[in-house]
């Protein structure tokens, strides 16, 4: 006869929950929140790291930067847009960034030396879009247009002159390519990202957090007569921010 469970002892009831709590695995602790920052980013030292690099500009074309990168570390709020227009055999492409540098945090009593886990959290309003009259460049490496909008983080030490890096990441948002003339067009509206990287720190050392957003353009027309553009923008169509950043 089996016994009923109202009738088990307690000696049996006791080896039941020995046994369940065999079988249960045991819950990992949540990793400690050592450092986190919300605008103003201003009271941690933080300045806006903005600029624009050139990559190529050949033949009949041009780059331009439609909205000029800014980043303001008391709001958190980024801005920037980009044209790369190529005619008549031209090649341009162009690399705009805008974003936060010099966000200092010290590993304390508290912090281990070992790897911790640096969080970003963007919401990005960004855009893109591509067309091109120009015929088909197929084939491995080849493209009309190339768009591209990225989150780069990074961790540092050391003086500014000769920093080191001991974490960093390249989060894309979007990138796209096209070997024909379709367009090309997509975007979101505060679309959320929450950008992890791995930094092995040591206790007792002071470190300093960069992050910006990259968006990319180029450009070809390959052959004689034909046109290409790309554009891509970010916290243009709507407000592109920096919410918060945490080391745990």
């Amino acid at each position: 006869m089996v016994p009923s469970a109202r009738n088990l002892g307690v000696g049996a009831l006791i080896a039941g929950l020995a046994a369940l709590c065999v079988l249960l695995p045991l819950a990992s602790a949540s990793p400690t929140t050592l450092f986190v920052a919300t605008p103003s980013y201003s009271h941690f030292g933080a300045s806006r790291d903005v600029g624009s690099s050139v990559a190529s500009s050949t033949g009949t074309g041009y780059n331009a930067v439609l909205k000029g990168p800014s980043f303001s570390p008391r709001t958190g709020i980024e801005k920037e847009s980009q044209l790369s227009r190529a005619n008549l055999s031209g090649l341009y492409s162009l690399e705009v960034w805008s974003g936060l540098t010099n966000l200092t945090f010290h590993c304390g009593a508290n912090c281990t030396t070992g790897n911790h886990t640096v969080t970003l959290n963007w919401t990005l309003s960004w855009s893109i879009h591509t067309a091109s009259d120009c015929p088909t460049y197929g084939g491995s490496g080849r493209f009309l247009t190339k768009v591209g909008v990225n989150i780069v983080a990074k961790v540092l030490t050391g003086s500014a002159a000769s920093p080191t890096t001991v974490g960093a990441t390249l989060y894309v948002v979007e990138y796209h390519h096209q070997a024909n003339g379709i367009p090309y067009r997509t975007g979101a509206t505060r679309g959320v990202y929450a950008v992890m990287l791995t930094a092995d720190l040591t206790s007792g050392h002071s470190y300093v957090i960069q992050s910006w957003v990259e968006i990319e353009t180029a450009a070809f027309a390959w052959t004689g007569g034909c046109h290409s553009a790309a554009t891509a923008s970010s916290g243009v169509t709507g407000p592109s921010e920096l919410n918060q950043v945490s080391v745990s």
